[in-house]
């Protein structure tokens, strides 16, 4: 169970950095203004990521994986959920220069 809780932490938190990205409302510019999801969809994926992000950080709380256990998530939490913001913005800013 830990290491499917080490494992699952860092990518729902990656996941969710970009999923908070996409929730930013489309630039002017853009010709073709997309249409957003539901706002139902987009609660449900937010309580999705949040429970296993809540429940994968309980279960590493003893025996923790990195000592001190701030640092621990910091590593695991906050650093992969920086990370999916970036590359989302990253891959929005290249697609949109192809265009």
């Amino acid at each position: 169970m830990l290491a499917l809780a080490a494992g699952a932490l860092p990518i729902a938190s990656l996941l969710l950095g970009a999923w908070l990205r996409g929730l930013r409302p489309p630039r002017q510019d853009d010709r073709e203004a997309r249409p957003g999801a539901p706002a139902a969809s987009r609660t449900w994926t937010l309580v999705r990521l949040l429970v296993v992000i809540l429940g994968s950080s309980l279960i590493l709380i003893e025996p923790a994986l990195i000592e001190p256990l701030p640092v621990q998530y910091i590593l695991l939490i906050a650093v992969p959920l920086v990370l999916g913001f970036a590359v989302r913005a990253l891959l929005e800013r290249r697609l949109s220069a192809i265009r």
